[in-house]
């Protein structure tokens, strides 16, 4: 049918892929940091997405950490440091690079000089501007000595039972089985929960559209069967 031609600005139009809907979610909760039930829900993140019939996990209800720094405009222009002063010296200083390759025991292996921050403390005492013998140190321009270890900006939220949660949401490769992949993906969390998460780590399973599947097989199995025993 032909849209009208009267509406106050163009339609939107939007291609939708039924097969980016997820098709389970799984939901991970209890008395765990935020940083542990992300743990948690990397891990399997990893599993799952090992499995052929998977084309992707979303993990939604938290998001990823975020390191602020809290600096002191004041400050920064006394010592004539700029943002990209310190922009620059954060991430030149963050960073990890390869060391080539050596030889041992007639293996070749790689090495990688590791310059990441492993701690607030060392973020603190890089040096983001030197001139003429004077040393500006980060710390130097923080506002009251803050870095504000914290996550980003809220993007989703998952909940459950009027509770925060984080889910994982399982979307299937196109034209794979729904069920041997929900089936593999019930294997990969009953191993977890009984060999590497924790007893009191509560994880539900929602939206499993593999559950409608095996209902539609079950009513279709007992119609043949009624069937026959009917002709009999």
């Amino acid at each position: 049918s032909e849209l009208p031609d009267d509406l106050p600005r163009d339609p939107m139009v939007f291609d939708i892929d039924p097969s980016e809907f997820p098709v389970i979610n799984i939901n991970l909760s209890g008395d765990f940091s935020n940083e542990e039930l992300k743990e948690f829900a990397e891990y399997l993140e990893d599993k799952i997405e090992e499995v052929n019939e998977v084309s992707k996990v979303n993990i939604i209800g938290i998001e990823d950490k975020l390191i602020r720094l809290d600096l002191d405009k004041t400050k920064m222009d006394a010592f004539y440091v700029t943002f990209t002063d310190v922009e620059n010296a954060v991430a030149y200083e963050n960073m990890s690079i390869s060391g080539g390759n050596i030889i041992m025991n007639k293996t070749q292996r790689s090495v990688r000089t590791d310059g990441e921050f492993k701690n607030l403390n060392q973020l603190k005492d890089i040096i983001v501007k030197s001139e003429n013998g004077n040393i500006v140190y980060l710390k130097d321009v923080l506002k009251d000595g803050k870095i504000i270890d914290g996550y980003e900006d809220i993007k989703s939220i998952s909940r459950l039972n009027g509770e925060n949660v984080v889910t994982l949401q399982v979307i299937k490769k196109a034209g794979e089985n729904l069920i041997q992949t929900s089936e593999q993906i019930f294997d990969i969390i009953d191993y977890a929960q009984e060999h590497v998460l924790p007893e009191n780590l509560s994880i539900s399973i929602t939206n499993d559209q593999s559950d409608m599947i095996r209902k539609m097989i079950k009513n279709l199995e007992n119609s043949i069967i009624m069937g026959i025993l009917f002709v009999m």
